[in-house]
Parts: structure tokens; C-alpha cells; sequence
């Protein structure tokens, strides 16, 4: 006769608090997101290579603060104050997008938009990872990225129902700022733990050197975002294979669901982060692929594949992360994260943009996806222990 297997722990009062948190901020930003490829392509008259832009900026902006705050957070031995002030700031800025009269001024909003989330991401990344230990990231990161695409569901049902009221485009997007200041003072409750739950990790980052199984992952990670299709590529496709703007957030909405299910699955699942890795990375080309194929129909079914790929690829990234750095260093270890997928996301969406006009849509996911297999094979070749 078997013995019944323990009841898991619940997780850390801190980490669904994080959660909630980036719930109710993902709700406001996603309340404006999903208009952006129409209002570029239509209304400001931009191209497709603008979207590649506006995201790559933003992302390689961020990118370069996440460390910059990972590590201060990691020198200061305090994590609430930066994710605080990150968060406050994209609250204040993101609904400045319905004043633009041009896409440079979509660019900057967003860019500043991004600076908050330079500030807090990797802040907060390791709070998560000081409150969990480490067997338990997989759950903890799952548990908060379920808690953030969940808000990518809510923000577009939010703005498609402020439309239905009657309301103009600019006016819905103002209202962006509710969700978001709730946000703040639901992180406002967050205690950072006393001392991190995990004192062990590996070795340390001294003098700028990387131990060998962060390398490795950093590597790996950097050549898969650097062919890395963006979800508003998935807009662009959808409009271009004849769906009406009036069905893009549902689109949006779907590829989020897609996101939570899987992202609940590792959630549930104690899964080896390594070994589950590539499998997402590899689901998540199936979905490039499926995108080829010129039926509108089919970009249902492919925004699906790919929210599965993402939803379950990124809370193991992280575990991964979390298990090779040491506990008083994972400030810079996310950091050193984010700035390899931020700073991959600024050539990678401008050249499958500039590829998408010039070549063709089927030419720049071409390039998507092949630079997915290669990296799925590097990531093969030599990773870190599954946490």
C-alpha cells in the first residue's frame, strides 16, 4: 500500500501579493497593447518595421536597467523599493499613449513606460526567489506568470467594454490608469522576507565572471530571442490575413489564455525545468510555423501554440536562473537575464520588421523560426541542473 503524497505548501503570502501585482498591471497595459498595430499601420501610417521598433526599444531600454536595479538590489539587500518605484512609474506614463499624434510618439511613451519595468523586473524576479526555495521556483514563477497573462486577458475585455459603452479609443485608454494604481498599492502590502530562504546557489558573479551554467543558459537564451517572434507580429499577421480590427483583442485574448493554461501546468507540475525548456521552445516554433500558413482561420489555432510555448517557457527560464545564481547575487543574475532577452528583442524586432516589408511575412518567419531550432540544439548541448 502506498503512502499519499504530501500536500504542497502554499505558496509565500509575498509571492501571490507579487502576483496579484502584476495581474492588475498587466490588465492596464493590455488594455492599450493590443491597439497599438492598428494605430501604427492605420491611423499614424506606419509600417510594419515601426511595431518591430516600438517593442525593441522598449525592450532593450529595460533591458539594460533590469540589471543596473538588479544589482543596486543586491548591493542595497532591499527588493519592495525599486519594484515599487518601477511600477509607479509605467502607471503614471502608459495611458500618455492616447495623446499621440505620431508613432516616434508611441516609441516614447512606451520607452517610458519600459524605464518602470527596467526598474522592478529583476527586483522583483528575486524577491520571488528569496521566498521560495529553490525546488519550489518552478511553481513560484508559474504561479506569478499565470497571475500576469491572466491580466493580458482582462486588460482587452476592459477596453473592448469601455468601447461597447460608447467611449472613443483615447478616452478607454486613460482609464488604463485605474488598474494600474491598484496594482501599486497591492505591492505596497508585499514584506520582503528577513533573510532569503535559499542561503546556497552557485558560484559567485566576481568580477563580471558568469558561473558555467548561467553562461550556458544565457547563451542559449540569447539565440532564441534573437529570432523571437513578438506578439504583436501575431496582429500584424492576423490584419494581414484578413482579419478586421474589431477581432485583434480577441486574438490577444486567446494567446493569453493559451499563456495561462500553460503557465498553470508548470505551476501544478513539479517539473524539471531543463528537460521541459526545450520542449516549450520547440512548441513555441510549431506555433511560427502554423503563422505560415496564409489562412486567417489558422492564426487562431496558432496563437494557441504559441501561448503555450511562452506560457511555459518563461516561468522555466526563470527557475532556471533563480537555481544557478547564489542567494545574495539573483538581483544581478536577473538582471544579466533581462539584458540578454531585452537587448536580442531590439535587433530581433526590427529585423523580422524590416524583413516583413521588404521580404515578406513568410521570409521574416522563416528567419524566426529557424533561429528557434538552433537554439533549442545549443540549449541540448550543455544546461544547467534542472532546479
Amino acid at each position: 500500500m502506498t503512502t499519499p503524497a504530501a500536500p504542497r505548501a502554499r505558496l509565500p503570502r509575498v509571492v501571490v501579493l507579487l502576483g496579484l501585482t502584476s495581474l492588475l498591471t498587466d490588465a492596464s497595459s493590455e488594455m492599450i497593447l493590443p491597439l497599438i498595430p492598428s494605430l501604427v499601420l492605420g491611423t499614424l501610417g506606419g509600417g510594419a518595421w515601426m511595431v518591430g521598433l516600438i517593442e525593441g526599444v522598449a525592450d532593450a531600454l529595460s533591458a539594460v536597467l533590469k540589471l543596473v536595479f538588479g544589482r543596486l538590489s543586491d548591493r542595497w539587500r532591499t527588493r519592495k523599493p525599486f519594484a515599487l518605484a518601477g511600477y509607479a512609474l509605467s502607471t503614471m506614463v502608459r495611458p500618455l499613449v492616447a495623446l499621440a499624434s505620431s508613432p516616434w510618439h508611441i516609441v516614447l511613451v512606451r520607452a517610458v513606460d519600459r524605464v518602470g519595468k527596467g526598474v522592478r523586473s529583476a527586483p522583483r524576479d528575486a524577491l520571488i526567489a528569496d521566498s521560495v526555495e529553490a525546488s519550489d521556483q518552478p511553481r513560484a514563477f508559474a504561479f506569478h506568470r499565470q497571475m500576469d497573462h491572466t491580466g493580458a486577458i482582462v486588460g482587452p475585455l476592459l477596453a473592448s467594454g469601455l468601447l461597447a459603452l460608447g467611449l472613443s479609443a483615447p478616452r478607454a485608454i486613460v482609464f488604463a490608469w485605474i488598474p494600474g494604481a491598484l496594482a501599486v498599492l497591492a505591492l505596497s502590502f508585499v514584506r520582503e522576507p528577513a533573510t532569503p530562504v535559499a542561503l546556497e546557489g552557485g558560484p559567485r558573479l566576481v568580477d563580471g565572471a558568469l558561473p558555467p551554467a548561467l553562461l550556458r543558459l544565457l547563451l542559449a537564451v540569447g539565440l532564441f530571442s534573437v529570432g523571437a517572434l513578438g506578439d504583436l507580429f501575431v496582429l500584424v499577421r492576423a490584419r494581414e490575413l484578413g482579419l478586421v480590427d474589431a477581432l485583434l483583442p480577441l486574438v490577444w485574448v486567446v494567446l493569453h489564455v493559451a499563456k495561462v493554461v500553460a503557465a498553470g501546468a508548470v505551476a501544478r507540475a513539479n517539473v524539471a525545468a531543463r528537460r521541459y525548456l526545450a520542449l516549450a521552445w520547440l512548441v513555441v516554433a510549431a506555433g511560427v510555423a502554423l503563422l505560415c500558413v496564409p489562412h486567417g482561420a489558422v492564426v487562431w489555432l496558432a496563437a494557441v501554440v504559441l501561448g503555450l510555448g511562452h506560457g511555459a517557457r518563461e516561468p522555466l527560464e526563470r527557475a532556471l536562473v533563480g537555481a544557478a545564481a547564489r542567494a545574495d547575487e539573483k538581483g544581478r543574475a536577473f538582471g544579466l537575464y533581462h539584458l540578454v532577452t531585452g537587448l536580442c528583442a531590439l535587433p530581433a524586432g526590427i529585423v523580422v520588421g524590416v524583413a516583413w516589408d521588404r521580404l515578406g511575412a513568410m521570409t521574416a518567419m522563416s528567419v524566426s523560426l529557424v533561429t528557434a531550432l538552433v537554439a533549442i540544439g545549443a540549449l541540448q548541448l550543455r544546461s544547467p541542473r534542472s532546479p
